[in-house]
């Protein structure tokens, strides 16, 4: 994906008013895979586009493949998100 090789660091700015109007993405977080170079700024622009606050940003180092195994995904994805979350 071409948006997945976008380098562009950016601080996501959320304006009151938008977060107010929305209260909801205040329960949204955004994961990404901090393995994936492109991974923070399509984040980052996904947050920016839909309200939801930088700081609801989480990084997480996965294997960066299509298909990963059972034991890879819970040692990288769900062990790390449930530790985040806890």
């Amino acid at each position: 994906m071409i948006a997945r090789r976008l380098l562009i660091l950016f601080v996501l700015v959320v304006p009151v008013e938008l977060r107010a109007a929305h209260p909801e993405v205040d329960a949204v977080a955004v994961v990404y895979n901090e393995a994936d170079p492109g991974a923070l700024s399509l984040a980052a622009a996904y947050a920016d586009k839909r309200g939801i606050p930088f700081d609801h940003l989480v990084g997480l180092t996965a294997p960066v493949q299509e298909t990963i195994t059972r034991a890879e995904y819970e040692s990288t994805i769900a062990g790390p998100l449930r530790k985040a979350f806890v």
